[in-house]
Order: structure tokens, then C-alpha cells, then sequence
């Protein structure tokens, strides 16, 4: 990797915190300069948790970042390792994390390796009484590890970056108000509905719009999300309905998890089927990425045909996580556990412990069973 720094991306980076050009770009140009397989901008309101900034290049597919706001935010072990380094220092998670930490540890397992992230280089942009910015470089396991140069370009890319943010005061002013949930789900491929108490349509994106004038077995109906057809109108209302039941006190968002359900509508007269999938988004556990107030995103996984069923249906379906629903899924796909090991990146024995937790969860025994029920509920 050559030592001199790349102009045009440098001056992207400045025309980005300045508002005159896309972050999206730029972090793409950043990303290549660096080698790395995703570059990733966050800004976190510390006071409250709240993800008030997610800007990562176009066509990055965000089911990750999804994953981590609804979930593996709680666990994430480089939050509080990059809180109390000041800005302009670098984190090279290789170095911080040893490796047997990263194995056992659930964060790494169950998240970082089934996406295929190998290690990271972080630093934290900017820093005010109430705000954070974070910049990253993701690495793959098909990439080369960071070396020591990498790390070090990258950090003088990063300081760019720090004095960019100074000048533009970005901590002040554009994005605090943005809604970076939506902002997630504009980026996604899925159908998805940001929906409020009644099945309220607070928010959609283009590939929802898409759905609706499409025909699909979803339709808007008096400013709510409702099924086409009185079955799947009443299952998404029921569904939607016992979600939206306030919990008692006691079982605050961090204690019980968050909830979801799975939504299952089939239309026989033409086959079409829809699987959607619906979680209750609490500020407190979310990050605040869909607002201050507690809201249900669905979206809607269309069944490709030879393809393994979607995890995010599964694990709404069966109650998994989302690590014990990726296996199970592939699994339904007709892999060998040994296969998932080697594609998930994680031991044999992470494999059999996440399919014996299934087995827990479902009352089934055998893995025949399992994959039987999962397929027959994701077929039309």
C-alpha cells in the first residue's frame, strides 16, 4: 500500500463534513484507499445511547448494521475501549483484542464472524459534552490482516477526517436530527414499514412503495399497514397488537430483549406468500436509531426459490438469536454443520451448541424435524 495519500479522497472527506457531497462516497473512497472491505461513520449521542449518524458506502448491505442496532450494540466490547481513549487515537482491534478473546467472546462469534469481519481500524473523530464520532475500516477474512503500515495510513486518513469535523462543527448542527433508522432502512433491499401504535404508518422505504403498488399482500389502508385479504389482515393485526401491549414495569427493554413476532401471509388463489418479520424498536435498547419513542419496524423477506429460508424470519419464527437462526437457516438450506462452521467462520462446536439451543426452543429433537417445520412454514 503506497504511503502518500490519495488527494481526491482527502477532499471528498472535507466536502462531506461540510454538507457539499455525500458521505456515502466518500467513505467508499476512503474504504478503497485503505483496502478495506466496508468504511463506517457513527455518531453517538452518550448521554442517551441514541445512534444519531450511520453513514457506510451505497450498496453495503445492512442487515449487519441492523442486527447490531436491534442486538449486539448491548455486547459490543469496543464501546467502552474507544469511550476512554481521546480523539485522533487509533484502535486496531487485533492488537486491543486477542484472538482467544475474540473466539469466546459472543460479540465476535455470533456477530462479527458469521459476517465474515476479520478486525478493525477505529478511531474517534470528534467529542463534545454530549456527542461521539467514530471512523472505521473493516477488514474481511478473504483480506489480508492489518499491518503496522496499514494501520498507520489509515490513521493519518483518520486525521483528516478529525480536523474535517472540527471545521464543519459537525457535532452542532447537520444530522442530530436526522432519523438514522430510516435513513437504515432507505439503504435496505427489504419492503420495510416503520409502524406505530394500530399498525400507524409512520414511515416506509422505496422498496416498500415498490411492494404496495406492486399488488402485494400488504396494503395501506387509512394511514395503516394492513394485510390484503381478512386472514392475513387479521394475523398482522394480531401480531402487531401483542407487540404493541405495553410490557408490566418490571421487565425493563434491557432485561426482557427485544421483542418480535413472525408474520406468515399466503394468498392460495394466486400463491403468492409474504414472510415478514416484525421487532419492537425501544429507544433505550436500539440505540434510538428509529426515534425517542418505542415503534415496530416489519419487513418483509420475499422466498427465493432454492435458496436457504431468511434468518431474520427464522429467528422471529422460532424465538433464536440471530446467530442460532443464521445456522438453522442454512441448515434448512441443505448445509452440513461442518460446511456452516467453515462459511460462519466459528468452530463445529459453536455450530452443534447453536442447534442444540434450537432443538431447546422449538421441543423438536431431531435436526429433520427442524429443518421439516422451518421449510413447511416458508413455503407457499
Amino acid at each position: 500500500m503506497a504511503d502518500a495519500l490519495d488527494d481526491a479522497v482527502l477532499h471528498r472527506l472535507y466536502e462531506a463534513a461540510a454538507g457539499l457531497h455525500p458521505w456515502a462516497d466518500a467513505l467508499a473512497g476512503l474504504g478503497a484507499a485503505c483496502n478495506g472491505l466496508i468504511c463506517q461513520l457513527l455518531m453517538v449521542d452518550r448521554s442517551t445511547g441514541r445512534l444519531v449518524l450511520c453513514e457506510q458506502p451505497t450498496g453495503v448491505v445492512v442487515d449487519g448494521v441492523l442486527d447490531y442496532v436491534r442486538e449486539y450494540n448491548l455486547i459490543d466490547p469496543h464501546k467502552e475501549y474507544v469511550a476512554n481513549h481521546p480523539v485522533g487515537s487509533v484502535l486496531h482491534t487485533a492488537d486491543a483484542f486477542p484472538r482467544h478473546t475474540m473466539e469466546e467472546h459472543p460479540f465476535y462469534r455470533d456477530f462479527w464472524n458469521p459476517y465474515g469481519v476479520r478486525s478493525l481500524v477505529a478511531t474517534k473523530l470528534a467529542e463534545d459534552e454530549r456527542h461521539t464520532a467514530i471512523g472505521s475500516v473493516v477488514r474481511s477474512f478473504d483480506q489480508p490482516p492489518f499491518s503496522k503500515a496499514d494501520v498507520e495510513l489509515a490513521g493519518r486518513y483518520f486525521s483528516h477526517m478529525v480536523v474535517a469535523f472540527r471545521i464543519a462543527a459537525q457535532l452542532r448542527r447537520a444530522h442530530i436530527v436526522a432519523n438514522v433508522g430510516m435513513h437504515l432502512m432507505e439503504t435496505s433491499g427489504r419492503p420495510m414499514f416503520l409502524l406505530g401504535e394500530g399498525a400507524a404508518l409512520i414511515g416506509r422505504n422505496s422498496a416498500a412503495r415498490e411492494y404496495l403498488a406492486g399488488g402485494g399482500l400488504l396494503v395501506e389502508r387509512g394511514g395503516c399497514l394492513a394485510g390484503r385479504g381478512a386472514a392475513n389482515d387479521k394475523a398482522l393485526r394480531e401480531a402487531v397488537d401483542e407487540l404493541w401491549v405495553m410490557p408490566a414495569p418490571s421487565a425493563s427493554p434491557a432485561i426482557r430483549g427485544a421483542r418480535r413476532a413472525a408474520v406468515r401471509l399466503h394468498d392460495r388463489q394466486d400463491g403468492q406468500l409474504a414472510l415478514c418479520t416484525v421487532w419492537e424498536m425501544v429507544p433505550e435498547t436500539s440505540m434510538g436509531a428509529f426515534g425517542s419513542h418505542r415503534t415496530l419496524l416489519l419487513s418483509v423477506a420475499h422466498p427465493l426459490v432454492g435458496e436457504p429460508p431468511d434468518p431474520v424470519f427464522v429467528g422471529a419464527l422460532l424465538d433464536l438469536t440471530p446467530a442460532e437462526a443464521r445456522v438453522v437457516s442454512l441448515l434448512c438450506g441443505g448445509y452440513e454443520p461442518a460446511q456452516i462452521a467453515t462459511l460462519l467462520r466459528v468452530s463445529l462446536t459453536t455450530i452443534r451448541s447453536h442447534t442444540r439451543a434450537a432443538f431447546a426452543k422449538t421441543d423438536l429433537h431431531r435436526q429433520a424435524d427442524l429443518v421439516h417445520a422451518v421449510r413447511r412454514a416458508c413455503a407457499a
